[in-house]
């Protein structure tokens, strides 16, 4: 008999505010800009691509193209995305930055770690080379 798993979708996940924004940040601090884009494309997702490319004054055959794999969207395209999710970008120093991360809310850590919970029993049995085809695509 052969086992089966449901498709995993971090979009399906990405359900309020805080966990988008917390996505958003740790996407953002990876050295490979791909994976901002990524996380971003599915934000947009979770989000819905029709409503957001049009509160970001975008044609969604250009959010679609702007977050596809390998596009590199033009700042003020992913500036635009960025404020219709109602968030921003902040520079702050390396260092400042991981004290921001270890000063989160006990509140937002129990918020992400519920979700992480969930990730984690969703990918329950999945081997790594599915995970890492879905995570890639």
């Amino acid at each position: 008999m052969k086992t089966t798993y449901a498709t995993f979708d971090i979009a399906d996940y990405l359900d309020n505010d805080e966990v988008i924004t917390e996505y958003l940040s740790v996407a953002a601090e990876d050295t490979n800009p791909d994976v901002f884009i990524a996380a971003l494309g599915d934000v947009a997702k979770a989000r819905g691509m029709a409503q957001l490319a049009k509160d970001a004054g975008l044609g969604i055959e250009s959010l679609y193209k702007a977050l596809r794999q390998g596009a590199h969207p033009r700042f003020d395209t992913i500036n635009a995305v960025l404020r219709a999710l109602g968030v921003k970008i902040a520079v702050v120093s390396a260092h400042q930055s991981l004290c921001m991360r270890l000063s989160l809310s006990s509140l937002s850590l129990a918020g992400v770690a519920q979700q992480a919970h969930e990730v984690v029993n969703t990918f329950v049995g999945v081997t790594s080379e599915n995970m890492i085809q879905h995570i890639i695509h």
